[in-house]
């Protein structure tokens, strides 16, 4: 007879291979994709209301980061291709030690803006943890196959609210009137997270046009829609991005009719949206007059294009340099007393310099796919990170977005799943 002991041991197992044998993990994924798009959709428009609880979208993707990360250490002897990640772990232990630490010896700020910096520290992490998860629980072609169409729906339904607030001029679905910018946004939380998702939207996009797996009007969809949000970002990323796919790749001259075939339909709707469409002409104007205006002054064109970060970052170094010498080495600094807006600098500032260069080389090797892999996917992957890359050098809301971490793990993974054997893990 079984002791207590073994009888737990051996239904622990029993019940680690039926979730290894059925597609437990790939439904809780594509549930928390499709149950984001409503609860995004809800807190939107609690928002905008003015409910005092509106978050509905914090509690999907807080339930699925934990789900991921327990998924991932309960099967860790089972996954192991994640391992030299963990490494991580303890450097960001030293940061969150060395912010506590600050706060009870000297504290700088308020213990809420202790609360905030130790959250955003766990959303920092929640690209690696998702990134891992997708790889650890879709497994076969059709699953892969799967998981992509869900994320061709997902994003379309996010763009076809921000073209539907443009065109019917829904308040709603427009930027928050609090800072000043015209534009829409949809049901995107909040605007500033909507250069990132524009940017892997189209990304995505363009790699399935790309594999003929879809046609050129859903990337010129995500294209006209990244422009009526109306952010710097996306304005000064996006054509980037474009023109770098464009060229950068295989059978240029063989894709050049359908290439100009794009970008004409994209000047031509946009061109149709300045005439026709008081919101967007509003969009243009904000960003072309300060531009125009600023151009003999180069200092005053960079602060408007920095959105003012220069001078926040500036004043970050200065308090750190004054106040908290040791954060270059062990992090610790609390980042939204004195938010700089730039995640490179705010990782330094609250992790450290050495978790920062580790934690980019370990970003970077995830969009390194290997010498099997077709030139299509290396050049779109290297391609997208230099994109990703300089808008974290210049602006924020990327590498610290748990909005855009779930979307960008998943464009990543399937990067890497459909050139060898069509296999995640």
């Amino acid at each position: 007879m079984l002791s207590v002991r073994d009888s737990f041991r051996l239904n622990g197992l029993r019940w680690r291979a039926a979730i290894r044998e059925h597609p437990h993990g790939f439904w809780v994924l594509i549930g928390a994709l499709v149950l984001s798009v409503f609860s995004d959709a809800i807190a939107v428009w609690l928002k905008y209301h003015e409910f005092s609880f509106w978050r509905a979208s914090l509690l999907i993707r807080g339930l699925t980061f934990v789900i991921a990360f327990g998924y991932l250490i309960y099967f860790r002897k089972t996954f192991q291709n994640y391992k030299p990640y963990i490494f991580l772990i303890p450097l960001a232990l030293l940061s969150f030690t060395s912010l506590w630490f600050g706060y009870y010896y000297r504290a700088l700020f308020g213990i809420f803006d202790y609360i905030n910096s130790s959250v955003t520290m766990i959303r920092l992490m929640y690209f690696f943890v998702f990134y891992f998860f997708v790889r650890a629980v879709v497994k076969s072609e059709k699953e892969i196959n799967g998981l992509a169409k869900t994320i061709d729906y997902v994003f379309i339904v996010y763009l076809f609210f921000i073209v539907l607030g443009a065109l019917a001029d829904i308040q709603w679905l427009a930027n928050s009137t609090l800072t000043g910018r015209p534009g829409y946004k949809g049901i995107i939380i909040a605007q500033n997270e909507a250069t990132g998702f524009i940017i892997v939207c189209v990304a995505w996009y363009f790699l399935r046009y790309r594999l003929r797996q879809l046609s050129v009007y859903w990337l010129i969809t995500a294209v006209i829609a990244g422009f009526l949000v109306g952010n710097k970002g996306i304005y000064l990323g996006l054509p980037i991005l474009l023109f770098l796919l464009l060229v950068y790749g295989d059978g240029f001259k063989q894709r050049a009719k359908s290439l100009v075939t794009v970008i004409m339909t994209g000047i031509t709707v946009l061109t149709a949206l300045y005439f026709l469409s008081d919101a967007f002409k509003e969009i243009i104007h904000y960003f072309a007059k300060p531009i125009i205006r600023n151009l003999d002054s180069p200092a005053n064109l960079i602060h408007f294009v920095l959105n003012g970060r220069d001078i926040k970052a500036a004043h970050q170094i200065g308090l750190v340099i004054e106040q908290a010498q040791w954060t270059p080495l062990l992090g610790g600094f609390p980042i939204r007393g004195s938010f700089a807006g730039v995640d490179i600098i705010d990782i330094s500032m609250l992790f450290g310099v050495p978790f920062l260069l580790l934690y980019l080389a370990f970003y970077a090797k995830l969009f390194h796919p290997g010498p099997d892999a077709s030139h299509i996917v290396r050049s779109h992957l290297a391609t997208v990170f230099g994109i990703w890359m300089l808008l974290a050098f210049t602006a924020g809301h990327l590498l610290f977005s748990a909005y855009n971490a779930p979307f960008m793990a998943i464009y990543v993974a399937y990067a890497n799943a459909v050139h060898v054997d069509k296999k995640i893990s």
